[in-house]
């Protein structure tokens, strides 16, 4: 049996998935806030991070939007197979989406599903130009390379220790990387900074990213405790280091959350 969290991994399905919720939005987060973007929240997540601010526990209902950016959802009973995830997708297809935005939780918990669905997806889809677009934490690089064929954009979070209370996965990070850069996948790295940010992760940052093409979006912790958020300063000094060796840092906010946004 297969465990994280205290969550039974072993009976995901290829047909099926526990999904939180379908919903149109603006991406709030990277180089693409502002895109619209038809978003899949897949329930169960194999990290813990104390400052997330996603609810992904698995869900009776899955709640549908209506129409885009209404507000009003319908329920379906969990779990949702291929097939009628298509079919929802579809339904938005009248709408200009820029990209499909899978994201979680853990999307690649869900890699057998994902494998099943993208694949019938590209066959179906109504929306020809719809991008494919993961939000991940990097961390399960076996479960990306099963999908990768069928990926666009890939935001991928760097786990650092002051922001995770874990040790940096670093060669699961590194592994993830490669297969996507290897594939010649558009992939950007995002870095929750919290006040706590040491000298030697930003230095370990710099180090894991300066022979590898890969933007880096450093992105300040959202939190109600004021003591972990970062102030100007230790932003702009974060970035300067890392600037040092990479080509391509920029600070960027979840623009989503100042104007509550789902």
């Amino acid at each position: 049996m297969n465990t994280i969290n205290n969550h039974d991994f072993s009976n995901l399905h290829s047909h099926d998935a526990n999904i939180i919720e379908i919903f149109s939005s603006i991406q709030g987060e990277g180089p693409y806030i502002g895109y619209r973007q038809l978003f899949v929240r897949f329930a169960l997540c194999n990290l813990n991070c104390f400052y997330c601010d996603t609810k992904f526990e698995p869900q009776k209902f899955c709640k549908i939007e209506e129409c885009p950016g209404s507000g009003n959802f319908v329920e379906q009973e969990n779990p949702i197979t291929s097939d009628q995830l298509i079919y929802k997708i579809n339904e938005f297809s009248y709408f200009n989406h820029h990209s499909l935005s899978l994201t979680g939780g853990e999307p690649l918990l869900y890699c057998d599903f994902l494998d099943y669905f993208l694949s019938e997806f590209q066959k179906k889809k109504k929306n020809k130009s719809l991008k494919i677009y993961l939000e991940t934490n990097g961390t399960l690089p076996d479960e990306l390379k099963k999908i990768i064929r069928y990926l666009d954009i890939i935001s991928m979070d760097i786990k650092i220790e002051s922001s995770c209370r874990k040790p940096t996965p670093w060669r699961e990070h590194g592994q993830f990387i490669n297969t996507a850069l290897n594939h010649n996948k558009e992939l950007f790295a995002k870095v929750v900074v919290t006040d706590k940010i040491t000298s030697n992760e930003i230095d370990d940052i710099a180090e894991f990213l300066k022979n590898r093409e890969v933007s880096v979006i450093l992105q300040p912790v959202t939190s109600e405790n004021k003591d972990i958020v970062p102030n100007a300063s230790k932003l702009l000094s974060t970035q300067e280091t890392l600037l040092k060796k990479l080509n391509d840092v920029r600070i960027i906010p979840q623009v989503h959350k100042y104007l509550d946004l789902q």
